[in-house]
């Protein structure tokens, strides 16, 4: 598989993925996320992808806990690199 050319793919059809059902996008992401944190390959053992799935639902969780953070010490600004630095850890898992 081309990598590159895929994920260009996805994030193309992703950008322009009808917008008059956009609460069910939510309940797609969230079938879909769970349908690939089961994935396993041919030897039964989780695939890179389940982790990366993984990986995104732990980003998610710690960007909440970033603007929680934020919230508690009044501040409505951040640097980008700060938030980045906030994940990187998982990231780098």
């Amino acid at each position: 598989m081309n990598r590159k050319k895929f994920i260009d793919e996805a994030e193309e059809e992703w950008k322009n993925r009808e917008e008059d059902c956009r609460v069910w996008w939510e309940v797609y992401i969230m079938q879909a996320m769970s349908y690939m944190l089961g994935h396993s390959g041919k030897d039964m053992r989780l695939s890179l992808e389940a982790v990366g799935v993984a990986k995104v639902l732990k980003i998610a969780m710690r960007l909440r806990e970033f603007s929680e953070e934020l919230k508690a010490k009044g501040e409505t600004e951040y640097k980008i690199i700060d938030q980045y630095n906030y994940i990187k850890d998982i990231m780098d898992l």
